[in-house]
């Protein structure tokens, strides 16, 4: 388990070096910004990637009724939601600088935020409920 948190904090300082001091194209509206996509991008893959863990193991759950996949699951929504927010809010930071708005009535843009706020209702939901089994079991759902 050291290795892999080894691993990722040498490949977040190449990430963050790398957007930083890498060439990037010169392009007449991004300019410097495009350095973003270094950030940006990958948080959006990473929420991606654990929210369909937290899905997988949402479905282990209701299969097999062991608490600890229920524990993974919302462990990794919770991971998800927190890439999901740092990606929403450093697209609005380069929506500035590129658009001159934060926020466009883009279907992707909404899209996004509609499917965070579902996340946090969930989160509401979950922290509602006592029991530790119909926890698990709504929250799943």
């Amino acid at each position: 388990m050291k290795i892999v948190k080894t691993l990722c904090v040498l490949l977040l300082l190449y990430t963050a070096s790398a957007g930083i001091l890498f060439d990037v194209p010169q392009l007449p509206i991004l300019n410097e910004t495009i350095r973003v996509l270094y950030f940006h991008v990958p948080m959006w893959f990473t929420m991606i990637f654990l929210l369909f863990l937290s899905s997988i193991n949402a479905y282990r759950f209701i299969s097999t009724g062991d608490l600890s996949y229920d524990l993974k699951s919302y462990n990794y929504s919770n991971i998800g939601v927190f890439f999901g927010v740092i990606g929403i809010i450093s697209g609005m930071i380069w929506a500035k600088y590129t658009w001159g708005t934060y926020w466009t009535n883009d279907p992707k843009l909404n899209g996004s935020a509609i499917g965070l706020l579902i996340y946090f209702s969930y989160f509401v939901l979950r922290n509602s409920i006592e029991d530790e089994s119909k926890k698990g079991k709504i929250s799943s759902v």
